[in-house]
């Protein structure tokens, strides 16, 4: 495993062996959500020599302050789009039914329908079942 990128919002850790790519938003609540924005561009900027035709993504958003003001929802629909796109399958991992239920409709809304677990064995073993290129 290889940690490609960390800073105080995101941390993304590819492991080559298992073809996952871990994005794991940290506890961290920003001052200005841009500041978040700015950490998700790092991260995926890390990603852009990655196959991802090759590996499985896995969103880890557990420990993430909640947050679901339309601003903040807006400003992340490109990292959103720009961070799960072209990866063999895509799950997002979340804490409570009620960020299920948040990431779900966002997801819907986005149409970037990556199923949403709060069991993160449950969560690796359906990224497993998904076949790659």
């Amino acid at each position: 495993m290889v940690t490609r990128a960390a800073n105080e919002f995101i941390q993304v850790v590819v492991d080559s062996r298992t073809r996952l790519v871990r994005f794991t938003r940290t506890s961290l609540r920003p001052e200005h959500f841009e500041e978040v924005v700015r950490a998700f561009e790092a991260g995926i900027d890390e990603l852009k020599d990655v196959d991802r035709r090759r590996f499985r993504l896995l969103i880890d958003l557990r420990a993430s302050p909640g947050r679901n003001d339309p601003e903040f929802e807006n400003a992340m629909t490109k990292q959103r789009f720009e961070l799960q796109r072209d990866f063999a399958a895509v799950a997002v991992l979340v804490q409570t039914a009620i960020g299920k239920l948040q990431a779900t409709r966002i997801g819907r809304e986005d149409r970037l329908e990556a199923p949403v677990f709060t069991d993160e064995g449950v969560a690796l073993a359906w990224l497993e079942s998904r076949p790659l290129a």
